[in-house]
C-alpha cells in the first residue's frame, strides 16, 4: 500500500510537471532559434526581458500565490470576500506589468511597438500565473495541466512558422509569446476568466492590506532578494556593460532553463498541498513528503545535466552559434548546474515554510545571501570578467541553502515543542488524578 502511495504520488508530480517541461522546452527552442538568428546585444536584451518575466511571475508568487491557499483557507474568514480580493489584486498588478515593461523595453532600445507587444505577454503571463494557482487550489489541476500543454505547442507552433517561412525575428518572437500567453490564458477555466472579468473592487482589495501585512509583505522581501541572489549577474553585467557582455551568460543559462521552470511549476503544486497537510495531518507527515519532491527535482537536474553534457561533446554547433567563444559558453554552463544544484538543496524546505506561512525567516535568509551574491558577482566581474559573475550566484546560493536549512530546523523543533506540549499536560493531569 505504501509502495502504492508513492507510486502515485509520484505519477501525480510527473504530470504536473509535464506541461511545465513542455513550456520549458517550447522556450528553450524559441530562445536557441533567437539566438542563431539576432545580433548578440539584441540577443542579450531578449534575454535579460525574458529574465524580468520570469521575476514577475516571482512576484507574483509573493504577493498572490503563495498567500492564496493561506488566506482563502483560514478559519473564520469570508472566503467569498477573499477570493474577490486576490482577483481585484490580480488584475491591478498585471496591468502594472504591462506598463513596466513597455518603458523597460522602450528604454533598452527595442521601440515603441517591440516592447509593448512584450509587455502585454508579460501581463497575461502574470494573470495567466496565479490562475493556475486558483485551480490548483480548488483541486482542478487538470485545467492547469492543458494551459501549460497548451502554452508550449503554441509556441513550438510559432517556431516551426518561422522556421518554414525564414520570418524569425524579435518581433515575430515577441508575437509567439504574446499569442501562446493569450490562448492559453482562455482554458484555465470559464469561472476563472469571469471571476476576473467581474469581480474588480476597490472594497474587496481593501482586505489585501491584511494579507500584506501578515504574509506578502515578508514574501516580497523575500521574492526581491532571492532573485537579486540568483541573478544578480544580470543586473550587475547588463546595467554597468551592456547588453553584450550579458549575451553569453543568457546563452550558455539556456541549458539550465528547464531545470529553472519545473522547479517554479513543482513548488506552486506542492505549496497547497503540503498547506493542507500540514493542516490536517500535522508537521511530521508534512516533512516526508518533501521526500518525492526532492527525488523529482534531482531527477531533473540530472536529466539535463547528462543531456548539456552529450550536446558539448557530440554537437556543440547545434546549441550556440560560432559568434559565441565555445569555452566561455561552456564554463558558463558548468557553473549554471553548480547554481542549480545549489538551489535544488533548498527548495523543499523553502516550500515548507512558505506552506507554513514561515515568511519573514526566509526573507531573512535570502536577506543575508542577497548581499553575499551582489558582492561576489561585482567582486568577480571586475576582477575575472563576466561569465566568472555566475561564480558569485554560487556562493549566494550556497549561503541561502544554509541559513534556510537553520531555519527548517529551529521551525521543526518549535512545532514538535509545541505539539508535545498539551500531551505532556494532558499526562500529567491523569497521573494526578
Amino acid at each position: 500500500m505504501k509502495a502504492l502511495r508513492s507510486g502515485s504520488r509520484l505519477f501525480g508530480y510527473g504530470f504536473a510537471a509535464l506541461g511545465p517541461i513542455g513550456s520549458a522546452g517550447a522556450q528553450f527552442v524559441l530562445s536557441l532559434q533567437v539566438l542563431h538568428v539576432l545580433d548578440p546585444a539584441v540577443f542579450g536584451t531578449f534575454a535579460f526581458l525574458l529574465l524580468l518575466s520570469q521575476l514577475s511571475l516571482s512576484v507574483s508568487s509573493a504577493l498572490l500565490v503563495a498567500p492564496f491557499p493561506v488566506a482563502v483557507a483560514a478559519d473564520g474568514v469570508d472566503r467569498r470576500s477573499m477570493l474577490a480580493c486576490f482577483h481585484s489584486a490580480n488584475l491591478v498588478y498585471s496591468a502594472l506589468v504591462l506598463v513596466v515593461f513597455w518603458i523597460i523595453g522602450t528604454a533598452l532600445g527595442l521601440g515603441t511597438g517591440v516592447a509593448l507587444i512584450f509587455g502585454a505577454y508579460a501581463a497575461l503571463m502574470a494573470l495567466r500565473w496565479f490562475g493556475r494557482a486558483y485551480n490548483y487550489f480548488h483541486g482542478w489541476q487538470g485545467r492547469t495541466i492543458r494551459s501549460d500543454l497548451l502554452y508550449g505547442l503554441l509556441l513550438l507552433g510559432a517556431v516551426w512558422i518561422m522556421q518554414a517561412t525564414g520570418t524569425a525575428s524579435l518581433l515575430a518572437a515577441t508575437l509567439g509569446l504574446l499569442a501562446a500567453a493569450a490562448i492559453s490564458t482562455l482554458v484555465l477555466g470559464r469561472d476563472f476568466l469571469l471571476c476576473q472579468a467581474t469581480r474588480l473592487s476597490l472594497h474587496a482589495l481593501g482586505t489585501y492590506r491584511a494579507i500584506w501585512r501578515n504574509h506578502s509583505r515578508w514574501s516580497l522581501a523575500g521574492v526581491a532578494t532571492t532573485e537579486l541572489t540568483a541573478n544578480a549577474h544580470a543586473y550587475v553585467v547588463t546595467l554597468l556593460i551592456g547588453p553584450l557582455a550579458f549575451a553569453p551568460l543568457a546563452a550558455s543559462a539556456l541549458l539550465i532553463r528547464p531545470i529553472n521552470l519545473a522547479a517554479n511549476a513543482l513548488r506552486d503544486f506542492e505549496r497547497p498541498r503540503l498547506a493542507r497537510i500540514l493542516a490536517n495531518q500535522g508537521t511530521e507527515p508534512a516533512v516526508g513528503a518533501l521526500r518525492a519532491f526532492s527525488a523529482v527535482l534531482f531527477s531533473v537536474w540530472t536529466g539535463c545535466a547528462v543531456l548539456a553534457a552529450a550536446i558539448a561533446v557530440y554537437a556543440p554547433g547545434a546549441i550556440f552559434p560560432p559568434e559565441y567563444a565555445r569555452g566561455e559558453l561552456l564554463l558558463g554552463a558548468s557553473l549554471w548546474f553548480g547554481v542549480t544544484l545549489l538551489r535544488n538543496l533548498r527548495t523543499p524546505s523553502s516550500v515548507l515554510l512558505q506552506a507554513a506561512g514561515q515568511f519573514r525567516p526566509l526573507a531573512s535568509a535570502s536577506s543575508v545571501s542577497c548581499g553575499v551574491s551582489i558582492a561576489a558577482v561585482a567582486g568577480l566581474t571586475f576582477l575575472l570578467g563576466p561569465v566568472w559573475s555566475i561564480a558569485g550566484v554560487a556562493l549566494g546560493e550556497m549561503v541561502f541553502a544554509a541559513m534556510v536549512s537553520r531555519q527548517f530546523r529551529r521551525w521543526r523543533q518549535t512545532r514538535r515543542t509545541d505539539a508535545s506540549t498539551p500531551a505532556t499536560a494532558g499526562q500529567a493531569d491523569v497521573e494526578m488524578t
